[in-house]
């Protein structure tokens, strides 16, 4: 969770950087024999691996961070510091409130209002990540309460950042889900959870990071819980929210795009919801039809685009939407990039065209 080398590095890539690294620190040690070896007893899970030998501790190292072993990074600076670095959410801090959480005849309320204190003091997204590495101290009724505390009070977290404090908070209800609560209230948590997040996009994205084939470490979740039950009731939201009371989703969602591509592909039914919706918004409002094309239009530098043609066809009918467009003409847009980005999608409609 804290590696310089970031999420996404492969393995093979992480731990030849290591190696170069520690080869160029010893280059000129005359005893880099011992060193080297004083360094793979103590990072097992990384200098060993990196040369070449020993396990893969990848899977376990929230392990020997929740036990603050030294081989963990967030835990050695503390070794030599003797203290929690200035700035830095204590282990103890933490633990204590988990345990003043689980001697409360009702836990909701201290969560609430520890979480308040946090996001007051400006260490929310701390309590976040320390809250993820003590997570197997977190009891079944500690684990829901807060799962559903997490989710009633996300629209007022920070979505600043790559990794805000709501991408935290839905990382932390995805493994609360997965590692503390029950096989059998695995879907009907997560369903009064989809339903009472307030922001759709938010519900949407939850939902897609569970069934994502990418996911790592939620075997168990993605087990117990029922892909066609929970966008059903996705999709119920987009009804209710948006297409009966005829709210337009570029105004009431912040990542519009994102929802009606990502409804629009749940199944067939979805797709013509998403269609109709679409197509009646833009009739009704023609530039918000240059909103919706740009979100599939990159910009590389300063003269190369791309437009995404099959992205947005896997979605909407694009010969309806082009109708639409060429009936608006220049109201179609408001933006230079919008205009642009209409005229690459007409274009790509005639070249599909037999």
């Amino acid at each position: 969770m804290s590696s310089p080398f970031g999420f996404l590095e492969k393995d093979e890539e992480k731990y030849h950087r290591i190696k170069a690294h520690v080869d160029a620190l010893l280059k000129d040690e005359p005893h880099s024999a011992n060193v080297l070896q004083i360094l793979k007893e103590m990072f097992f899970s990384e200098i060993e691996r990196a040369y070449g030998r020993g396990q893969n501790y990848d899977g376990v190292s929230h392990v020997y961070r929740a036990a603050k072993r030294i081989t963990h990074p967030e835990c050695f600076d503390k070794y030599f510091l003797l203290k929690v670095p200035e700035g830095v959410l204590s282990d103890a801090s933490v633990e204590a409130e988990i345990r003043h959480w689980e001697q409360s005849p009702q836990p909701s309320k201290p969560i609430l209002e520890s979480i308040v204190s946090h996001r007051d003091k400006g260490t929310l997204s701390q309590l976040f990540d320390r809250l993820l590495v003590f997570i197997k101290r977190l009891d079944e009724a500690v684990a829901e309460d807060l799962a559903n505390c997490l989710a009633l009070n996300i629209h007022g977290f920070s979505r600043e950042g790559d990794f805000s404090e709501t991408d935290k908070a839905l990382r932390l209800i995805i493994f609360l889900l997965n590692d503390q609560v029950p096989d059998t209230r695995k879907q009907p948590l997560l369903e009064g959870i989809l339903r009472g997040l307030t922001a759709i996009d938010v519900a949407v994205h939850l939902a897609n990071t569970i069934f994502s084939p990418d996911a790592r470490g939620i075997h168990s979740l993605q087990q117990g819980a029922d892909a066609t039950k929970l966008r059903g009731i996705i999709k119920d939201r987009f009804q209710h929210e948006f297409i009966q009371p005829k709210v337009n989703v570029f105004d009431a969602a912040e990542r519009p795009i994102y929802v009606l591509a990502q409804i629009g592909r749940y199944d067939s039914e979805s797709r013509e919801m998403v269609n109709s919706y679409a197509q009646e918004l833009c009739a009704g409002t023609p530039r918000l039809l240059g909103k919706l094309v740009r979100g599939y239009m990159t910009i590389w530098g300063s003269d190369h685009v791309e437009f995404r043609f099959q992205d947005l066809a896997s979605v909407y009918d694009a010969k309806r939407l082009a109708a639409v467009a060429e009936q608006a003409g220049a109201n179609a847009w408001g933006t230079p990039e919008e205009e642009k980005a209409v005229k690459l999608f007409l274009d790509a409609v005639k070249r599909s065209s037999p």
